[in-house]
């Protein structure tokens, strides 16, 4: 019961990283209003960033505090895949998502590392997972932060995807008819169950 509570009423940190600048405004007010539907999330804070050099920027100094990152895959300079790489390879396995209205990027998203892909245009049934991804990220982080001191220790091993719980898997939305696709740890990816 203890730990139930201790996860709920929690703050969320997102970070979204789109070169759009209308987007980038929709999709953070869209997270924002609507984090009243999910009775475990009581605030949720969206850091916005319109380009991937100035996403890495404000990990230097925010790292700790942001619990999801999700990005665009194409935007000027560098794509979301390659984004992610670079936060992992700065930062450690930080859990990112990427977005696309081009579905011919999944696959490039998951096996560069990407926790998950979401279709674009975002549909508001779609901001309910992305909490739950952060949730569970943000849950999977509480969990190894006692072993975890620098992510650059070579001692540390940090999984390259986040394994969902069987509890935790069932989240989809039974309405939608798009998937959210997720990296398992066997690095296989599923285009239904999960999302």
């Amino acid at each position: 019961m203890a730990f139930a509570q201790s996860f709920y009423n929690q703050r969320i940190n997102v970070m979204v990283v789109d070169d759009d600048h209308v987007f980038l405004q929709i999709l953070a007010r869209m997270l924002e209003k609507n984090k009243y539907r999910d009775p475990s999330v009581m605030e949720i804070t969206v850091i916005t960033v319109d380009d991937p050099k100035k996403a890495l920027s404000t990990l230097e100094i925010q790292r700790d505090n942001i619990d999801l990152i999700i990005t665009d895959y194409y935007m000027p300079g560098m794509n979301g895949v390659q984004l992610k790489k670079k936060i992992t390879e700065k930062f450690g396995n930080l859990p990112v998502l990427v977005m696309s209205s081009d579905t011919n990027k999944e696959e490039e998203s998951l096996s560069g590392g990407a926790m998950g892909f979401i279709p674009k245009p975002i549909k508001p049934s779609d901001l309910t997972k992305i909490y739950q991804f952060a949730l569970i990220s943000k849950r999977n982080s509480k969990s190894t932060l006692s072993t975890e001191h620098n992510h650059k220790d070579t001692d540390v091993i940090v999984p390259q995807q986040i394994m969902l719980l069987p509890g935790q898997a069932d989240v989809s939305s039974k309405s939608d008819s798009r998937s959210v696709t997720v990296n398992s740890t066997n690095g296989k990816k599923t285009s239904d169950g999960i999302f």
